[in-house]
């Protein structure tokens, strides 16, 4: 079954080019992100509950990129150790268009 998304999302197959999400002190590694949403890979005894209020911060590994996100979480993925978020404020399609580009010049040689 074709899984149809509302929002473009970029994967990120390698932990260097993975944003990190930083809620307060705490940093968790990006696996997915689109406008709408992202997923990021946490500890069990670091889960929030589904439906709970998240804010923090999605920086990119240039250090220089930083977006301010709103949302809740919709899911969590006990197996894989992964929260999913759906943002009610989230990342501009321009900034996820911009970084789409950066990963194909970089994988493209």
């Amino acid at each position: 079954m074709k899984q149809q998304r509302r929002h473009f999302r970029l994967e990120f197959a390698t932990v260097k080019d993975r944003p990190k999400y930083q809620m307060g002190k705490d940093l968790f590694e990006v696996i997915d992100l689109s406008e709408g949403g992202m997923k990021y890979k946490a500890p069990l005894n670091s889960m929030p509950n589904v439906g709970s209020s998240l804010q923090g911060v999605v920086v990119f590994p240039d250090g220089k990129t930083k977006i301010q996100i709103d949302g809740h979480v919709l899911r969590i993925d006990t197996p894989l150790e992964c929260v999913v978020v759906q943002f009610s404020r989230g990342i501009p399609l321009s900034i996820m268009m911009e970084k789409h580009r950066e990963m194909i010049a970089k994988y493209k040689k």
